[in-house]
């Protein structure tokens, strides 16, 4: 019973991805042969062998397949035909993937979209008209369910109607952030949230550039849409870059400390994405015939005062930052944003601040 020892295997703490796979390979894929004879690990050229059975004796293997039960969750192995694909591809894929809801079937197309955990205002705005454009257009969006901009990701795919896959940094059942309990029920329930770590496994630091590889490895291409300059965000890039993953990235403010990782990788020759149409492009496929808000405002007239106002607002601007450098009072800005919120040409963020919308 592959899955049932493999489970077993994937609980040992010293065990990852390299070491099981020289195990198995010694033992031909005999799954089960590997666990009873792990006394004879010793004869193996493997680095810590010591550690590993030891850590191997502490394992009760009927008590890890109890708990994986005790989730409610799914497993597929890497010797399974409904393992994902592209992630099968990559160099040392986990052996085991615990998930709630439907893995991605063999030819769907997903894009992974991240960034960092502070995101600002117009850095969420991005990631939803990003992951909003990509899912009507038939992708699925691939991201971490981290605070920010990987929770905006998934809420704007969910809006669409896409299926989105959260891969976790934490057991499958143990729900982190804890605010995002609702929203990895949704995502279970129109797509999956996806784990190799053991049933229970705490969100622990070291877990999230593992998890990383497992994003990009799952995915066509990576979308970044902000990045500090030493951000985490970057490793993915790092391993998206191993795995021959298209990348992309959002272009920002000079003086935005999220966007100096976003602004570096495109120095160095990563895509400039600003808008869905410049991914869906790459893989020919046609963009939803169905008119944003966005494309609505773009067939709107607007007065040069309108006009103005709409070149001031490229970027967030506070309402009252607003009022200050048009001079208008509360009750007439209020009214002129009010129009053209109704027309589709701008949209209040958090703070009573506003943005320019049209493409």
């Amino acid at each position: 019973m592959d899955k049932f020892y493999l489970i077993a295997l994937n609980a040992i703490p010293t065990m990852g991805s390299v070491t099981m796979r020289q195990l198995l390979e010694h033992y031909h894929n005999d799954v089960a042969a590997c666990w009873e004879d792990y006394r004879n690990w010793r004869a193996l050229p493997l680095r810590d062998v010591e550690k590993h059975i030891a850590a191997r004796e502490s394992i009760n293997a009927d008590a890890c397949y109890e708990e994986f039960l005790h989730t409610g969750a799914d497993c597929v192995t890497i010797f399974d035909d409904e393992y994902p694909a592209l992630l099968k591809e990559i160099y040392d894929p986990p052996y085991v993937l615990f998930y709630k809801g439907e893995l991605p079937y063999e030819d769907e197309l997903c894009m992974a979209v991240i960034g960092s955990r502070h995101a600002t205002a117009y850095g969420r705005l991005a990631a939803e008209m990003l992951s909003e454009g990509l899912g009507k257009a038939g992708i699925s969006i691939v991201s971490g369910m981290a605070r920010g901009i990987d929770t905006a990701c998934h809420k704007a795919a969910l809006k669409a109607g896409a299926k989105t896959y959260a891969v976790l940094g934490s057991g499958i059942d143990v729900i982190y952030p804890r605010e995002n309990d609702k929203l990895y029920h949704e995502i279970a329930e129109q797509g999956a949230v996806i784990s190799y770590f053991p049933c229970g496994a705490a969100p622990l630091a070291k877990h999230f550039p593992q998890r990383n590889r497992i994003i990009s490895g799952m995915s066509k291409g990576i979308v970044v849409v902000e990045a500090g300059e030493k951000s985490g965000t970057l490793i993915t890039v790092s391993e998206a870059i191993n795995q021959n993953r298209d990348i992309w990235a959002v272009p920002g403010p000079i003086t935005a400390t999220q966007s100096r990782g976003t602004n570096k990788l495109l120095k160095q020759g990563c895509k400039l994405v600003t808008c869905a149409e410049d991914i869906l492009e790459e893989y020919f496929i046609e963009p939803s015939p169905k008119p944003t808000l966005a494309e609505a405002a773009s067939t709107a007239s607007f007065s040069a005062e309108e006009k103005k106002l709409l070149d001031m607002l490229i970027m967030p601007m506070q309402f009252d930052v607003i009022a200050s450098q048009t001079g208008k009072t509360a009750a007439e800005l209020s009214a002129m944003l009010t129009m053209l919120e109704l027309q589709g040409a701008v949209q209040q963020l958090p703070g009573k601040f506003y943005i320019n919308i049209q493409r």
